[in-house]
């Protein structure tokens, strides 16, 4: 009978790792994540807005729309900061190359960043603790640059700018110039006469607690100091004032419409001066508020209802020789050409604006506003006036243009006056404008319609 063998000692197994106790003290090991479950990173907002070709304010309300998490400060800090860094970009761009190592380590974006905010705690103590030490540092390093730079980098102002503006207005004045133009633009508002007084205006600001003063030269203007909330008082929702620049004010002054008459609005754009106008002619008369871009005009309709304004019919056109405009041929009491032009005289609300108009563009605005011009004077009947404006500072797009006309009109439209507003003259935005007086009934030369590849700048205000 044979034995019974003894059992086989089998070697001690290693556990895996999902097999050990709780007693085992080795840390279990997370696997790791894929690459498509990682968190996306949010894009930089400054970063978007420095690649951004359109307009500033548009970008900023399309980014607040697409993030609507954000708070009321944290939206208020970062249009300061992407507006600062738009106005100073030249400076900033200067003191970043001037480092290549830094923008390489740290990024354009945020070299910016670091400047603005050194330079606003300069100005007015900004906080500047968001910033990384090391980048706060190299910031406070680069801004000490500043007083040896030349003018028109410190103030930032583009080279061809600077170039075309110094043989009329000097050195000393483009650098006022300039620097005022670093400025925020301030907000104005036109007392609407077909609802309020400026005295009724006054007592309801100043009993809602506004801060405002009258503005020089515009007898229903008022100047309300800081970005006070406005959309939500009843004298905006009543229509007793509308949003519009010292400078825009003073164009309708200069037009003089008057009681009765057939006006015809051009370029108007969303109807700030259509507006204006509807209320110096106490709702009498016809304007015609025309513009290429429906949804420009479609922006207008809350506001004539809001103002109270009854006399005005807006006109849709394709072009400047638009068929529909041959009905108002020689009818027109006043036709006001406020023009698409660069926009160089609205920089301090639009600072986007000195890094987009270079120098090639103002001759193809000049073709595109002499054509507008001479399609608009075959309204005006004898008698009548034609007033041409642009709110550009350069002589290509105002006397150059306005000169071209009349070679062109010779002994058909008597030049009466010219306007010129300077932001550091006039603390508005900077305008050009001639009126003149049709004498005959001589037919304006045909001009071949402008072809508009990149839409100007239309001064809506």
């Amino acid at each position: 009978m044979t034995s019974a063998r003894p059992p086989r000692e089998r070697a001690p197994r290693e556990r895996s790792a999902r097999e050990k106790t709780p007693h085992d003290k080795t840390p279990r090991e997370k696997p790791a994540r894929s690459d498509a479950r990682k968190v996306p990173t949010v894009p930089d907002p400054l970063a978007l807005a420095l690649a951004e070709t359109g307009p500033l304010d548009v970008f900023l309300r399309q980014w607040f729309r697409a993030n609507p998490a954000m708070g009321r400060m944290d939206r208020a800090q970062l249009a300061e900061l992407i507006f600062d860094v738009m106005r100073n970009r030249r400076l900033y761009d200067h003191l970043c190359e001037g480092d290549p190592t830094a923008l390489r380590a740290y990024g354009r974006s945020a070299c910016m960043r670091a400047l603005s905010l050194r330079r606003r705690q300069l100005l007015d103590g900004q906080d500047t603790r968001g910033v990384e030490p090391a980048l706060r540092q190299w910031a406070e390093q680069r801004m000490t640059l500043f007083g040896h730079l030349q003018v028109p980098v410190r103030l930032s102002m583009p080279a061809p700018w600077w170039d075309l503006l110094v043989p009329r207005l000097g050195e000393k004045d483009t650098a006022r110039l300039a620097e005022h133009l670093l400025q925020a633009a301030p907000l104005d508002l036109r007392v609407n006469i077909l609802k309020s007084t400026p005295e009724q205006v006054s007592a309801m600001l100043t009993k809602k607690g506004f801060t405002f003063q009258p503005i020089p030269e515009v007898p229903l203007g008022l100047r309300l100091e800081g970005k006070p909330a406005l959309e939500k008082t009843i004298v905006f929702e009543q229509g007793w004032v509308e949003v519009q620049d010292a400078g825009s004010q003073r164009l309708v002054q200069f037009a003089q419409p008057k009681r009765g008459q057939t006006v015809v609005d051009f370029c108007a754009g969303a109807g700030g001066k259509t507006l204006a106008m509807a209320a110096m002619m106490r709702n009498s008369g016809q304007i015609f508020a025309c513009d290429v871009s429906g949804p420009r005009l479609r922006r207008m309709a809350p506001r004539l209802s809001r103002s109270g304004a009854t006399n005005v019919q807006p006109f849709q056109i394709d072009s400047e020789q638009d068929p529909k405009l041959k009905r108002m041929q020689a009818r027109a009491d006043l036709v006001l050409v406020d023009a698409p032009c660069s926009g160089s005289g609205t920089v301090r609300r639009n600072p986007e604006i000195k890094w987009r108009v270079g120098l090639e563009d103002l001759g193809r605005f000049a073709k595109i506003q002499s054509s507008i011009l001479l399609a608009a004077a075959r309204l005006v009947k004898p008698g009548g006036h034609l007033v041409y404006a642009t709110c550009s500072l350069f002589e290509q797009e105002n006397e150059m243009v306005a000169e071209a006309f009349e070679k062109q009109m010779a002994g058909s439209f008597e030049r009466e006056e010219q306007l010129r507003l300077w932001p550091h003259i006039d603390d508005s935005d900077g305008f050009f404008a001639v009126r003149w007086k049709r004498t005959k009934a001589k037919s304006a030369p045909k001009a071949t319609p402008a072809v508009i590849d990149e839409e100007p700048a239309a001064h809506d205000q």
